[in-house]
Protein backbone atom coordinates (compact mmCIF):
# COMPACT_ATOMS: atom_id res chain seq x y z
CA UNK A 1 0.00 0.00 0.00
CA UNK A 2 1.23 3.31 -1.01
CA UNK A 3 1.53 6.20 1.65
CA UNK A 4 2.28 9.99 0.49
CA UNK A 5 5.50 10.35 2.06
CA UNK A 6 5.70 13.73 4.65
CA UNK A 7 8.58 16.24 3.93
CA UNK A 8 9.57 15.52 7.61
CA UNK A 9 10.33 11.61 6.48
CA UNK A 10 11.67 12.53 3.59
CA UNK A 11 14.33 15.25 5.62
CA UNK A 12 14.72 12.46 8.39
CA UNK A 13 16.14 9.77 5.59
CA UNK A 14 18.35 12.34 3.49
CA UNK A 15 20.32 13.29 6.57
CA UNK A 16 20.49 9.27 7.34
CA UNK A 17 22.16 9.30 4.03
CA UNK A 18 24.68 12.15 4.67
CA UNK A 19 22.45 14.84 2.01
CA UNK A 20 21.87 18.01 3.04
CA UNK A 21 18.81 19.04 2.05
CA UNK A 22 16.83 22.96 0.95
CA UNK A 23 14.28 25.22 -0.17
CA UNK A 24 14.56 27.88 -2.19
CA UNK A 25 11.31 30.51 -2.72
CA UNK A 26 10.56 33.78 -4.10
CA UNK A 27 8.69 34.76 -0.51
CA UNK A 28 10.44 32.69 2.10
CA UNK A 29 14.65 33.00 0.73
CA UNK A 30 16.57 30.61 1.18
CA UNK A 31 16.33 27.78 3.97
CA UNK A 32 17.89 24.83 5.03
CA UNK A 33 17.69 22.37 7.75
CA UNK A 34 19.83 20.76 10.16
CA UNK A 35 20.79 18.14 7.54
CA UNK A 36 22.66 20.65 5.79
CA UNK A 37 24.77 21.83 8.02
CA UNK A 38 25.20 18.45 9.62
CA UNK A 39 26.86 17.97 5.58
CA UNK A 40 28.93 20.69 6.29
CA UNK A 41 29.80 20.35 9.69
CA UNK A 42 27.92 24.01 11.41
CA UNK A 43 25.28 24.35 14.04
CA UNK A 44 22.66 26.72 13.88
CA UNK A 45 24.73 29.30 15.90
CA UNK A 46 27.22 29.37 13.11
CA UNK A 47 24.12 30.70 10.46
CA UNK A 48 22.83 33.78 11.84
CA UNK A 49 19.58 35.89 10.87
CA UNK A 50 20.49 35.66 6.65
CA UNK A 51 20.69 31.87 6.10
CA UNK A 52 21.37 32.82 2.07
CA UNK A 53 24.19 35.31 3.25
CA UNK A 54 25.69 32.85 5.13
CA UNK A 55 26.17 29.93 2.09
CA UNK A 56 26.75 32.51 0.31
CA UNK A 57 29.29 32.76 2.17
CA UNK A 58 30.54 29.58 2.23
CA UNK A 59 30.90 29.21 -1.88
CA UNK A 60 33.81 29.65 -3.89
CA UNK A 61 34.38 32.64 -5.70
CA UNK A 62 34.27 30.69 -9.11
CA UNK A 63 31.39 29.07 -7.99
CA UNK A 64 29.20 31.69 -6.65
CA UNK A 65 27.90 33.78 -9.90
CA UNK A 66 27.29 30.49 -11.73
CA UNK A 67 24.92 29.03 -8.70
CA UNK A 68 22.67 32.42 -8.30
CA UNK A 69 21.87 32.39 -12.31
CA UNK A 70 20.82 28.74 -11.96
CA UNK A 71 18.60 29.87 -8.64
CA UNK A 72 16.96 32.94 -10.64
CA UNK A 73 16.46 30.72 -13.57
CA UNK A 74 14.90 27.87 -11.52
CA UNK A 75 12.49 30.76 -9.65
CA UNK A 76 11.71 32.18 -12.96
CA UNK A 77 10.90 28.90 -14.36
CA UNK A 78 12.93 29.02 -17.47
CA UNK A 79 14.84 25.74 -16.24
CA UNK A 80 13.14 22.54 -14.60
CA UNK A 81 15.97 21.41 -13.15
CA UNK A 82 19.65 21.58 -12.68
CA UNK A 83 23.19 19.53 -11.11
CA UNK A 84 26.48 21.19 -10.81
CA UNK A 85 29.53 20.70 -8.42
CA UNK A 86 30.09 23.30 -5.93
CA UNK A 87 33.21 23.74 -4.10
CA UNK A 88 31.93 25.01 -0.06
CA UNK A 89 34.12 25.73 3.14
CA UNK A 90 33.34 23.52 6.20
CA UNK A 91 33.58 23.85 9.13
CA UNK A 92 36.73 22.49 9.56
CA UNK A 93 38.33 25.08 6.92
CA UNK A 94 38.81 22.70 4.11
CA UNK A 95 37.35 23.38 0.72
CA UNK A 96 35.05 20.06 -0.72
CA UNK A 97 33.54 19.46 -3.66
CA UNK A 98 29.70 18.71 -2.94
CA UNK A 99 27.29 18.32 -5.63
CA UNK A 100 24.14 20.03 -5.70
CA UNK A 101 20.75 18.77 -7.58
CA UNK A 102 18.05 21.36 -7.44
CA UNK A 103 14.20 20.86 -9.58
CA UNK A 104 11.73 23.44 -9.28
CA UNK A 105 8.61 22.33 -7.49
CA UNK A 106 5.11 24.36 -8.32
CA UNK A 107 6.85 27.83 -6.74
CA UNK A 108 9.34 26.30 -5.17
CA UNK A 109 12.95 24.87 -5.32
CA UNK A 110 13.81 21.91 -3.65
CA UNK A 111 18.03 20.98 -3.45
CA UNK A 112 19.81 18.15 -1.85
CA UNK A 113 24.05 18.32 -1.30
CA UNK A 114 26.18 15.61 -1.31
CA UNK A 115 29.46 14.73 -0.90
CA UNK A 116 30.85 14.65 -4.91
CA UNK A 117 33.94 12.66 -4.20
CA UNK A 118 31.67 9.90 -2.38
CA UNK A 119 29.28 9.91 -5.37
CA UNK A 120 32.50 9.63 -7.64
CA UNK A 121 33.77 7.06 -5.57
CA UNK A 122 30.27 4.93 -5.64
CA UNK A 123 30.02 5.52 -9.37
CA UNK A 124 34.49 4.27 -10.17
CA UNK A 125 32.78 1.24 -7.72
CA UNK A 126 29.72 0.75 -9.69
CA UNK A 127 31.59 1.11 -12.65
CA UNK A 128 34.13 -1.22 -11.54
CA UNK A 129 31.61 -4.16 -11.01
CA UNK A 130 30.05 -3.59 -14.60
CA UNK A 131 33.39 -4.44 -15.99
CA UNK A 132 33.60 -7.05 -13.98
CA UNK A 133 30.16 -8.22 -15.34
CA UNK A 134 30.95 -7.31 -18.49
CA UNK A 135 33.75 -9.33 -18.62
CA UNK A 136 32.27 -12.85 -16.98
CA UNK A 137 29.22 -12.22 -19.23
CA UNK A 138 31.47 -11.88 -22.22
CA UNK A 139 33.94 -14.50 -21.56
CA UNK A 140 31.21 -17.54 -20.32
CA UNK A 141 31.09 -20.77 -22.91
CA UNK A 142 26.67 -20.05 -23.17
CA UNK A 143 25.46 -17.39 -25.21
CA UNK A 144 23.45 -14.57 -23.61
CA UNK A 145 20.55 -12.59 -25.19
CA UNK A 146 18.29 -10.16 -23.15
CA UNK A 147 15.43 -8.25 -24.79
CA UNK A 148 12.95 -6.25 -23.20
CA UNK A 149 9.33 -4.70 -24.30
CA UNK A 150 9.28 -1.31 -26.33
CA UNK A 151 8.73 1.20 -23.93
CA UNK A 152 6.62 2.95 -26.89
CA UNK A 153 3.71 0.14 -26.31
CA UNK A 154 4.12 -1.36 -29.69
CA UNK A 155 4.45 -4.80 -28.42
CA UNK A 156 8.18 -5.53 -30.15
CA UNK A 157 10.91 -6.92 -27.68
CA UNK A 158 13.73 -5.05 -28.54
CA UNK A 159 17.51 -6.39 -27.98
CA UNK A 160 19.08 -4.73 -25.36
CA UNK A 161 22.60 -7.52 -24.79
CA UNK A 162 24.17 -9.58 -26.42
CA UNK A 163 27.17 -11.67 -25.55
CA UNK A 164 30.30 -12.87 -27.25
CA UNK A 165 29.60 -15.95 -27.18
CA UNK A 166 26.42 -15.44 -28.60
CA UNK A 167 27.55 -13.16 -31.37
CA UNK A 168 30.53 -16.04 -31.89
CA UNK A 169 28.19 -18.84 -31.96
CA UNK A 170 25.42 -17.46 -35.12
CA UNK A 171 26.24 -15.05 -37.83
CA UNK A 172 23.06 -12.77 -36.58
CA UNK A 173 23.24 -9.29 -36.73
CA UNK A 174 22.80 -8.35 -32.67
CA UNK A 175 22.71 -4.70 -33.14
CA UNK A 176 21.02 -3.22 -29.94
CA UNK A 177 17.50 -2.65 -30.82
CA UNK A 178 16.80 -5.11 -33.03
CA UNK A 179 13.20 -6.15 -32.98
CA UNK A 180 13.16 -10.04 -31.83
CA UNK A 181 10.72 -10.45 -35.49
CA UNK A 182 13.82 -9.63 -37.85
CA UNK A 183 16.50 -11.22 -35.75
CA UNK A 184 14.62 -14.43 -36.30
CA UNK A 185 12.33 -14.23 -38.67
CA UNK A 186 11.52 -17.97 -39.04
CA UNK A 187 10.07 -17.74 -35.47
CA UNK A 188 6.43 -18.39 -35.33
CA UNK A 189 4.06 -16.53 -33.57
CA UNK A 190 3.73 -18.92 -30.69
CA UNK A 191 7.50 -18.17 -29.84
CA UNK A 192 7.10 -14.54 -29.96
CA UNK A 193 3.65 -14.73 -27.52
CA UNK A 194 5.72 -17.38 -25.16
CA UNK A 195 8.91 -15.28 -24.73
CA UNK A 196 6.57 -11.75 -24.38
CA UNK A 197 5.06 -13.72 -21.34
CA UNK A 198 8.23 -14.80 -19.83
CA UNK A 199 8.68 -10.74 -19.86
CA UNK A 200 5.72 -9.76 -18.28
CA UNK A 201 6.65 -11.84 -15.19
CA UNK A 202 5.67 -15.63 -16.41
CA UNK A 203 7.55 -18.54 -16.09
CA UNK A 204 10.44 -19.53 -17.52
CA UNK A 205 10.88 -22.56 -20.29
CA UNK A 206 13.50 -24.53 -22.22
CA UNK A 207 13.38 -25.01 -25.79
CA UNK A 208 14.83 -26.56 -28.62
CA UNK A 209 15.95 -25.77 -32.20
CA UNK A 210 16.98 -28.11 -34.77
CA UNK A 211 17.95 -27.25 -38.21
CA UNK A 212 18.59 -29.92 -40.89
CA UNK A 213 19.99 -29.86 -44.48
CA UNK A 214 20.15 -32.96 -46.40
CA UNK A 215 19.26 -35.25 -43.60
CA UNK A 216 22.02 -33.93 -41.57
CA UNK A 217 22.39 -31.24 -38.54
CA UNK A 218 23.38 -27.51 -39.37
CA UNK A 219 22.39 -26.12 -36.49
CA UNK A 220 21.53 -27.32 -33.15
CA UNK A 221 20.45 -25.02 -29.91
CA UNK A 222 18.90 -25.15 -26.49
CA UNK A 223 17.46 -22.00 -25.14
CA UNK A 224 16.06 -21.47 -21.50
CA UNK A 225 14.36 -18.03 -21.15
CA UNK A 226 13.79 -16.86 -18.29
CA UNK A 227 12.16 -12.74 -17.02
CA UNK A 228 15.18 -10.76 -15.94
CA UNK A 229 13.36 -7.72 -14.88
CA UNK A 230 10.30 -5.66 -15.34
CA UNK A 231 9.28 -6.03 -18.89
CA UNK A 232 12.46 -8.42 -19.85
CA UNK A 233 13.28 -11.43 -20.85
CA UNK A 234 16.48 -13.10 -21.28
CA UNK A 235 18.03 -16.02 -22.84
CA UNK A 236 20.94 -18.52 -22.16
CA UNK A 237 21.74 -21.36 -25.12
CA UNK A 238 24.23 -23.22 -26.07
CA UNK A 239 25.33 -24.84 -29.15
CA UNK A 240 24.54 -28.56 -28.89
CA UNK A 241 25.24 -29.45 -32.93
CA UNK A 242 27.58 -31.71 -32.51
CA UNK A 243 25.83 -33.42 -29.50
CA UNK A 244 23.23 -33.89 -32.07
CA UNK A 245 25.50 -35.24 -34.56
CA UNK A 246 26.77 -37.39 -32.64
CA UNK A 247 23.01 -38.99 -31.72
CA UNK A 248 21.96 -38.98 -35.20
CA UNK A 249 25.24 -40.90 -36.17
CA UNK A 250 24.73 -43.12 -32.90
CA UNK A 251 20.89 -44.25 -33.62
CA UNK A 252 22.20 -44.80 -37.37
CA UNK A 253 24.43 -47.33 -36.01
CA UNK A 254 22.23 -48.85 -33.53
CA UNK A 255 19.96 -49.15 -36.40
CA UNK A 256 22.32 -50.53 -38.81
CA UNK A 257 23.52 -53.02 -36.12
CA UNK A 258 20.18 -54.29 -35.34
CA UNK A 259 19.26 -55.05 -38.58
CA UNK A 260 23.31 -56.78 -38.96
CA UNK A 261 22.00 -58.64 -35.80
CA UNK A 262 18.37 -59.86 -36.44
CA UNK A 263 20.37 -61.01 -40.13
CA UNK A 264 22.86 -62.87 -38.35
CA UNK A 265 20.57 -64.61 -36.01
CA UNK A 266 18.36 -65.49 -38.70
CA UNK A 267 21.52 -67.25 -40.86
CA UNK A 268 22.67 -68.97 -37.80
CA UNK A 269 18.85 -69.72 -36.56
CA UNK A 270 18.13 -71.98 -39.72
CA UNK A 271 21.34 -74.25 -39.04
CA UNK A 272 21.08 -74.85 -35.31
CA UNK A 273 17.28 -76.10 -36.84
CA UNK A 274 19.24 -78.54 -39.29
CA UNK A 275 21.19 -79.41 -36.78
CA UNK A 276 18.30 -80.44 -34.32
CA UNK A 277 16.06 -82.01 -36.32
CA UNK A 278 18.52 -83.87 -38.61
CA UNK A 279 19.87 -85.75 -35.11
CA UNK A 280 16.11 -86.47 -34.03
CA UNK A 281 15.81 -88.25 -37.57
CA UNK A 282 19.26 -90.03 -37.63
CA UNK A 283 18.39 -91.21 -34.16
CA UNK A 284 14.76 -92.52 -35.48
CA UNK A 285 16.34 -93.77 -38.33
CA UNK A 286 18.89 -95.85 -36.55
CA UNK A 287 16.54 -97.30 -34.25
CA UNK A 288 17.94 -99.10 -30.84
CA UNK A 289 21.32 -97.28 -30.39
CA UNK A 290 24.18 -98.58 -28.27
CA UNK A 291 24.99 -96.05 -25.28
CA UNK A 292 28.64 -95.38 -27.10
CA UNK A 293 26.45 -93.70 -30.09
CA UNK A 294 23.55 -92.39 -27.79
CA UNK A 295 26.07 -89.93 -25.96
CA UNK A 296 27.54 -88.54 -29.23
CA UNK A 297 23.64 -87.24 -30.50
CA UNK A 298 22.64 -85.93 -27.10
CA UNK A 299 25.84 -83.67 -26.58
CA UNK A 300 24.38 -82.17 -30.26
CA UNK A 301 21.03 -81.98 -29.48
CA UNK A 302 22.21 -79.99 -26.12
CA UNK A 303 24.98 -78.01 -27.44
CA UNK A 304 22.41 -76.78 -30.73
CA UNK A 305 19.41 -75.92 -28.05
CA UNK A 306 22.13 -73.57 -26.19
CA UNK A 307 23.17 -72.10 -29.41
CA UNK A 308 19.58 -71.15 -30.17
CA UNK A 309 19.65 -70.11 -26.37
CA UNK A 310 22.51 -67.81 -26.95
CA UNK A 311 21.59 -66.66 -29.88
CA UNK A 312 18.14 -65.45 -28.56
CA UNK A 313 20.04 -63.45 -25.85
CA UNK A 314 22.64 -61.51 -27.72
CA UNK A 315 19.56 -60.24 -29.87
CA UNK A 316 17.83 -59.39 -26.59
CA UNK A 317 21.65 -57.66 -25.61
CA UNK A 318 21.28 -56.14 -28.91
CA UNK A 319 18.33 -54.60 -28.80
CA UNK A 320 19.00 -52.87 -25.78
CA UNK A 321 20.27 -49.28 -26.81
CA UNK A 322 18.36 -46.92 -28.26
CA UNK A 323 18.26 -42.73 -28.60
CA UNK A 324 14.54 -42.44 -28.55
CA UNK A 325 13.02 -41.19 -25.40
CA UNK A 326 11.43 -43.85 -23.26
CA UNK A 327 7.81 -42.86 -21.29
CA UNK A 328 6.48 -43.15 -18.41
CA UNK A 329 5.44 -47.05 -17.41
CA UNK A 330 3.28 -48.09 -13.87
CA UNK A 331 5.84 -50.43 -12.56
CA UNK A 332 3.20 -52.18 -11.08
CA UNK A 333 1.50 -53.59 -14.00
CA UNK A 334 5.04 -54.61 -15.45
CA UNK A 335 5.30 -56.52 -12.45
CA UNK A 336 1.73 -58.16 -12.35
CA UNK A 337 2.26 -58.94 -16.24
CA UNK A 338 5.76 -61.10 -14.86
CA UNK A 339 4.45 -63.11 -12.05
CA UNK A 340 2.10 -64.03 -14.41
CA UNK A 341 4.30 -65.29 -16.58
CA UNK A 342 5.64 -67.39 -13.89
CA UNK A 343 2.79 -68.64 -12.09
CA UNK A 344 3.87 -72.10 -12.87
CA UNK A 345 6.79 -71.60 -11.53
CA UNK A 346 5.30 -70.31 -8.65
CA UNK A 347 3.21 -72.73 -8.02
CA UNK A 348 5.77 -75.62 -8.24
CA UNK A 349 8.55 -74.38 -6.46
CA UNK A 350 5.82 -72.70 -3.89
CA UNK A 351 6.77 -69.33 -3.81
CA UNK A 352 5.90 -66.43 -2.21
CA UNK A 353 6.43 -62.64 -3.69
CA UNK A 354 5.65 -59.92 -1.49
CA UNK A 355 5.65 -56.88 -3.90
CA UNK A 356 4.58 -53.19 -2.31
CA UNK A 357 3.26 -50.43 -4.40
CA UNK A 358 5.19 -49.38 -6.94
CA UNK A 359 5.94 -46.18 -8.78
CA UNK A 360 5.47 -44.68 -12.32
CA UNK A 361 8.89 -44.34 -13.72
CA UNK A 362 10.69 -43.39 -17.26
CA UNK A 363 11.56 -46.33 -18.60
CA UNK A 364 10.65 -48.48 -21.93
CA UNK A 365 7.74 -50.71 -20.78
CA UNK A 366 9.49 -53.93 -22.80
CA UNK A 367 12.50 -53.35 -21.17
CA UNK A 368 11.38 -52.86 -17.38
CA UNK A 369 9.48 -55.79 -18.35
CA UNK A 370 12.32 -57.51 -18.98
CA UNK A 371 14.59 -56.21 -16.13
CA UNK A 372 12.06 -57.82 -14.07
CA UNK A 373 11.78 -60.96 -15.56
CA UNK A 374 15.46 -61.58 -15.49
CA UNK A 375 15.59 -60.48 -11.59
CA UNK A 376 12.08 -62.52 -10.69
CA UNK A 377 14.04 -65.92 -12.77
CA UNK A 378 17.19 -65.38 -11.10
CA UNK A 379 15.22 -65.05 -7.65
CA UNK A 380 13.13 -68.58 -8.81
CA UNK A 381 16.03 -70.25 -10.26
CA UNK A 382 18.92 -70.15 -7.14
CA UNK A 383 16.38 -70.79 -4.93
CA UNK A 384 17.68 -72.50 -1.33
CA UNK A 385 16.57 -75.40 0.32
CA UNK A 386 13.14 -73.78 1.58
CA UNK A 387 10.50 -72.03 -0.86
CA UNK A 388 11.46 -69.34 -2.13
CA UNK A 389 10.81 -65.84 -0.58
CA UNK A 390 11.09 -62.91 -2.94
CA UNK A 391 10.15 -59.12 -2.00
CA UNK A 392 10.14 -56.48 -4.55
CA UNK A 393 10.03 -52.60 -2.69
CA UNK A 394 10.39 -49.24 -4.53
CA UNK A 395 11.84 -46.04 -2.39
CA UNK A 396 12.23 -42.74 -3.13
CA UNK A 397 15.99 -40.92 -3.10
CA UNK A 398 15.42 -36.94 -3.99
CA UNK A 399 12.58 -35.58 -5.86
CA UNK A 400 13.54 -37.41 -8.98
CA UNK A 401 14.99 -40.84 -8.23
CA UNK A 402 12.98 -44.27 -7.30
CA UNK A 403 15.59 -47.16 -5.93
CA UNK A 404 13.95 -50.77 -6.62
CA UNK A 405 14.94 -53.47 -4.32
CA UNK A 406 14.43 -56.95 -5.33
CA UNK A 407 15.12 -59.12 -2.09
CA UNK A 408 15.28 -63.11 -1.83
CA UNK A 409 16.36 -66.31 -0.04
CA UNK A 410 18.04 -67.63 -2.47
CA UNK A 411 21.45 -69.73 -2.04
CA UNK A 412 23.18 -66.30 -2.40
CA UNK A 413 26.88 -65.41 -3.47
CA UNK A 414 30.39 -65.03 -2.41
CA UNK A 415 31.12 -61.22 -2.37
CA UNK A 416 34.48 -61.50 -4.17
CA UNK A 417 32.01 -62.22 -7.12
CA UNK A 418 29.55 -59.62 -7.08
CA UNK A 419 31.32 -57.82 -10.03
CA UNK A 420 31.63 -60.96 -11.98
CA UNK A 421 27.51 -61.31 -12.01
CA UNK A 422 26.77 -58.45 -14.20
CA UNK A 423 30.08 -59.30 -17.01
CA UNK A 424 28.37 -60.71 -20.07
CA UNK A 425 28.60 -64.47 -20.39
CA UNK A 426 29.55 -64.64 -16.50
CA UNK A 427 28.71 -67.70 -14.97
CA UNK A 428 28.86 -68.69 -11.48
CA UNK A 429 28.36 -71.97 -11.49
CA UNK A 430 28.17 -75.48 -13.69
CA UNK A 431 25.49 -75.51 -16.70
CA UNK A 432 24.88 -78.91 -15.34
CA UNK A 433 23.75 -77.21 -12.17
CA UNK A 434 22.17 -74.27 -13.01
CA UNK A 435 21.19 -73.81 -16.80
CA UNK A 436 21.54 -70.79 -18.81
CA UNK A 437 23.92 -68.36 -20.49
CA UNK A 438 24.80 -65.85 -17.96
CA UNK A 439 23.61 -62.55 -19.93
CA UNK A 440 20.86 -62.41 -17.70
CA UNK A 441 22.25 -59.36 -15.48
CA UNK A 442 24.19 -58.36 -17.92
CA UNK A 443 21.09 -57.34 -19.69
CA UNK A 444 19.35 -55.61 -16.62
CA UNK A 445 22.77 -53.22 -15.96
CA UNK A 446 22.63 -52.55 -19.85
CA UNK A 447 18.92 -51.40 -19.77
CA UNK A 448 19.22 -50.02 -16.80
CA UNK A 449 22.21 -47.66 -17.35
CA UNK A 450 20.65 -47.05 -20.59
CA UNK A 451 17.61 -45.45 -18.59
CA UNK A 452 19.89 -43.23 -16.53
CA UNK A 453 19.85 -45.62 -13.34
CA UNK A 454 22.15 -47.80 -11.68
CA UNK A 455 22.47 -51.66 -10.50
CA UNK A 456 24.17 -53.62 -8.02
CA UNK A 457 24.19 -56.23 -5.92
CA UNK A 458 24.48 -56.87 -1.67
CA UNK A 459 24.64 -60.83 -0.96
CA UNK A 460 25.59 -63.10 1.71
CA UNK A 461 26.31 -66.64 0.56
CA UNK A 462 23.63 -68.96 1.96
CA UNK A 463 21.27 -66.14 3.42
CA UNK A 464 20.05 -64.25 -0.39
CA UNK A 465 20.74 -61.14 -2.35
CA UNK A 466 19.24 -58.25 -3.02
CA UNK A 467 19.68 -56.06 -6.38
CA UNK A 468 19.04 -52.69 -6.48
CA UNK A 469 18.56 -50.77 -9.45
CA UNK A 470 17.26 -46.90 -9.69
CA UNK A 471 15.31 -45.23 -12.40
CA UNK A 472 14.37 -41.95 -12.69
CA UNK A 473 10.53 -41.04 -11.26
CA UNK A 474 7.78 -40.46 -14.29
Amino acid sequence: MLKRCSIDNLRAGLAAAGIGFFELSADEGFVFDASLLDVLGYSAKDVGADAAAFFRSLLHADDAAQTAADHQQLLAGEIERCHRDLCLRCADGRDVRFRCVASRVQSHVIGTLSSAEELDALADAVARERSRLEAVVNNMPLGLVSFRLDPAGTGELLLQLANSAARNMTNLDWRIGRPARELFPGASPEDFVKRTAVALGGPSFTESKRRYVDGVVRGAFDTTFFNSGQGEVSGIFHDVTEHVRIEDELRRSNESLEQFAFSIAHDLKEPVRMVLAFSELLEKALGELPTAAVLPLRYVREGALRMSSLIRDLLAYARIGGVQDPGVVDANAVLASVISDFAVTIAGTKAQIIAEDLPMVRCFDVELRQVFTNLLGNALKFRGASAPKIEVRALKRGDHTWEFRITDNGIGMDERDLDEAFRLFGRLHHRNVYEGNGIGLAICKRIVEHNGGSIWISSTLGVGSTVYFTLEAG
